[in-house]
C-alpha cells in the first residue's frame, strides 16, 4: 500500500510539472508577422540615415525604411549595405527589436523601450507624433530632412528622405 501511494505521488508531481511547463511554453512570446511592404496598406518612406548612438559610439551611415501601416503597426529598418543593422516592429500591442550584428533579439508587449528611439520614428515623421522622451528635440532642415538630437545623452539622428516627408 505505501508503494502504492509513493507511486501516485511522484506520478502526480510530475504530471504537475509537465502542464506547468506546458503552459509556460504557450506563453512563449511567437515571433511577429513577416512585413509585406508590397500590399498596399503600407506607407513607405526611403532614404539615408546618420546616428550617432549614445555614448562613445561611432557614428552609422547607411539606407534607412520606415513604414507604416492602415491599423497603426510599424517598420523601420536600419542598413548598410549588404547587411541590415537593425529591424524594429511594433505589431498590435507587441514589439520586436533585431539588432543584427550581434544577433540580439529584444521583444515585449505593450508601449516599446523609450530608450530606443528608432521605434518611434515611423510615427514621428509620418503622422507627426510627439517624441516620447522629452530630452529629445528635433529640427526639420528641408522638405526631406529631420534632425533628431539628445543632449543628454549625445545620441542624433539625421534622415535624409527620398521624397518630401509628409
Amino acid at each position: 500500500m505505501r508503494v502504492t501511494a509513493i507511486k501516485f505521488i511522484t506520478i502526480t508531481i510530475r504530471n504537475c510539472l509537465l502542464l506547468v511547463a506546458f503552459i509556460l511554453a504557450s506563453c512563449a512570446q511567437q515571433p511577429l508577422p513577416q512585413v509585406d511592404l508590397q500590399n498596399s496598406n503600407w506607407q513607405v518612406l526611403r532614404g539615408q540615415a546618420s546616428w550617432q548612438p549614445a555614448g562613445d559610439r561611432p557614428r552609422i551611415a547607411g539606407d534607412v525604411l520606415i513604414a507604416k501601416d492602415n491599423a497603426g503597426n510599424s517598420y523601420i529598418e536600419f542598413s548598410k549595405t549588404p547587411v541590415a543593422i537593425f529591424t524594429a516592429q511594433i505589431h498590435n500591442s507587441r514589439w520586436a527589436l533585431n539588432m543584427i550584428a550581434s544577433s540580439a533579439t529584444h521583444h515585449g508587449r505593450g508601449t516599446p523601450p523609450k530608450r530606443f528611439i528608432w521605434f518611434y520614428v515611423p510615427d514621428f515623421v509620418m503622422k507627426h507624433t510627439p517624441l516620447p522622451d522629452s530630452n529629445w528635440s528635433f529640427e526639420y532642415k528641408s522638405g526631406d530632412t529631420v534632425i533628431l538630437k539628445n543632449p543628454k545623452t549625445g545620441e542624433n539622428i539625421r534622415l535624409v528622405m527620398d521624397s518630401p516627408l509628409p
